[in-house]
């Protein structure tokens, strides 16, 4: 079955604190992705959750980079907080975007792992911005598009391949997430994101894999049996 797609929160700004407060109704086995840009490639960022804490799926640059990224996933509890915190190791610009799914593979949350994803980068200013093609393995994975621009002010004009539900929050540093369902599984192609002013920058795709199980109502008969 298909993944769905419940809401998104943000953050944006300078500093070293960052605080998504959501708005959302976060269910038990609901799924929450946080993409975290960063200004400096050798900044890190550490989960402030506690209880409620999240994987840490990549944090990193590809080398030379003068941004980072990051990617945390969660499998919400039965009462999750109103808000998530991470604390940056430098104070740069930064942007948090976060997104709620349901439906997802609990066992195996992606399809195309955040951690083996090839980045796209590039060192100059230039666009369009791109993320390199990944390949699905299943029908109906969800895709994630998360793209930064080494800028504070360049916005993201358009995006290609039919993504969805833009999170672009205003930050000291510009990123962007999108999101799509793969109805069929294969090769995605690259995707290109026009900024509205030619910028460094960092990108990937990655795919969330559904579940398979299916919830299955079983009836009772009572009284006497004919």
């Amino acid at each position: 079955m298909a993944i769905s797609f419940i809401g998104q929160a943000s953050d944006g700004g300078t500093g070293t604190a960052i605080s998504i407060t959501h708005g959302l109704t976060i269910l038990e086995d609901d799924v929450i992705v946080c993409c975290i840009g960063a200004d400096g490639s050798g900044t890190t960022c550490v989960d402030n959750n506690g209880a409620n804490s999240f994987t840490e799926e990549y944090d990193g640059a590809p080398s030379g980079n003068t941004m980072s990224a990051k990617v945390y996933s969660r499998i919400a509890g039965a009462s999750e907080p109103a808000s998530y915190a991470f604390t940056l190791s430098v104070s740069e610009g930064f942007s948090a975007m976060l997104f709620q799914f349901r439906g997802v593979d609990l066992v195996n949350l992606w399809d195309v792992d955040p951690t083996t994803t090839t980045w796209a980068a590039n060192l100059s200013d230039v666009t369009p911005l791109t993320a390199a093609s990944m390949s699905t393995t299943v029908d109906n994975a969800e895709g994630i598009c998360f793209i930064c621009a080494d800028s504070g002010s360049a916005t993201f004009a358009s995006i290609d391949n039919s993504y969805l539900n833009e999170n672009e929050p205003n930050g000291g540093l510009r990123c962007a997430t999108w999101r799509k369902n793969w109805t069929t599984a294969g090769a995605t192609g690259v995707i290109t994101a026009i900024p509205s002013a030619a910028k460094k920058y960092i990108g990937c795709q990655m795919a969330l894999k559904p579940s398979t199980v299916s919830n299955i109502i079983i009836e009772v008969a009572t009284g006497p049996w004919r």
